[in-house]
């Protein structure tokens, strides 16, 4: 049985437009629409299969040997690397049931998400940066030198002897042997044509055992969502170049805190959890007792 889109409002707007008059899906009245911004590379794909946590553009240990070259190096790039976001939000986030599709709380959030630079996901887009800056390492020659001082100087940094140019030379077989997955990342961006917004309609019974949520605005969503869910799409063109540096620009401040409606599902995922913890808490005192 093919699963089809049951889309009930479609918009076309620009980025510029949505900073004026924040993006509303108004026909859709429901507490428990949230809302995925991704690129137009995507879009096929997400009408055709929904919205899967399963990562297929990269292995988890992609992200470990980038993240193992920076620390090797003692040398962590510019002060917009992608190395801090590799070394803490995406270190385990592609692992297993760690996996999810994320999505925000209201439209204007997901702006953010639906721009060039995203394109693929926020880890996709730190690896990029990864990538760019450890190219313009091995290409800049007094660059590369002040890291090999640095590395001759502090030989047992992380436990083990370190020879500067073994080190030197591992960061430029690291950026020739995963050539495919760095010109599959470049490519998303190429590719991009116009960020896309997806209106989601979650099912309680259905969804929310597999919720997780850490503040108000995102929330990740760790089983598959078919596309019969997919009830609004928003198409936003005009992407300016400053589009995907600020989160604020997309604010609407109009939005309620969804964290004061115990009716969205980001206000019943702590009610549930404490549910859950309670029962646990409930069957572990009833059916496995203490013995002192």
């Amino acid at each position: 049985m093919v699963v089809k889109m049951k889309i009930i409002h479609e918009i076309e707007t620009t980025y510029a437009e949505c900073i004026d008059n924040p993006l509303r899906f108004k026909p859709i009245r429901d507490s428990w629409v949230v809302y995925h911004g991704t690129s137009s590379v995507f879009e096929q794909e997400i009408e055709d299969r929904g919205l899967e946590p399963f990562n297929r553009l990269f292995d988890p240990q992609d992200v470990d040997r980038v993240r193992g070259a920076f620390d090797n190096l003692g040398w962590y790039g510019a002060a917009d690397s992608g190395y801090m976001f590799l070394a803490s939000y995406s270190r385990d986030r592609h692992r297993g049931d760690r996996q999810n599709v994320y999505c925000c709380s209201y439209p204007n959030a997901s702006l953010l998400f639906s721009t060039r630079e995203f394109a693929g996901g926020e880890t996709a887009r730190q690896l990029r940066k990864a990538f760019r800056d450890l190219e313009r390492l091995v290409s800049t020659p007094d660059l590369r030198d002040a890291v090999r001082r640095r590395l001759a100087a502090h030989p047992r940094d992380c436990g083990v002897d370190r020879d500067p140019d073994e080190v030197l030379a591992s960061v430029s077989t690291l950026l020739i042997e995963p050539g495919p997955l760095r010109d599959k990342l470049e490519c998303l961006v190429a590719d991009h044509k116009y960020g896309v917004v997806y209106a989601v309609q979650l099912r309680m019974e259905q969804h929310l055992p597999f919720l997780v949520s850490d503040n108000a605005t995102d929330l990740g969503c760790r089983i598959p969502i078919h596309p019969d869910r997919l009830v609004g799409k928003a198409r936003i063109r005009n992407e300016r170049p400053d589009d995907a540096d600020s989160v604020s620009v997309y604010s609407d401040p109009k939005v309620l805190s969804t964290l004061e409606n115990a009716w969205t599902p980001f206000g019943m995922i702590p009610l549930y959890r404490a549910r859950q913890a309670a029962l646990l808490k409930e069957l572990e005192t009833k059916y496995c007792p203490v013995d002192y």
